[in-house]
């Protein structure tokens, strides 16, 4: 008897688009964690853009834990609007 192999609910290009998902939000918070250094480093470090930046580097590592490969929507919006967002931050 063939039992059929159940198939996955994804396609190689789902995991593709997953996978620069994630690395858009890695570089993200990257970018955060780099501002957070820069600024502790001054000699009046702005305490408040530090919060700020640590609780969008949070937002955003909770975003990455919770991704699935399934949701195709959102892993669009992410690779639209966050590839977007990094090519602003890398070209000042």
């Amino acid at each position: 008897m063939n039992i059929p192999e159940k198939q996955p609910q994804w396609t190689h290009e789902d995991c593709v688009n997953y996978e620069s998902a994630r690395e858009l939000i890695t570089h993200l918070m990257a970018f955060r964690s780099e501002w957070i250094a820069r600024e502790r480093a001054t000699t009046a470090p702005d305490l408040a853009a530090i919060e700020c930046w640590s609780a969008e580097r949070s937002t955003y590592a909770a975003e990455l834990r919770g991704l699935d490969v399934t949701d195709r929507e959102n892993i669009a919006r992410i690779r639209r609007d966050y590839g977007a967002e990094i090519r602003r931050l890398s070209e000042g």
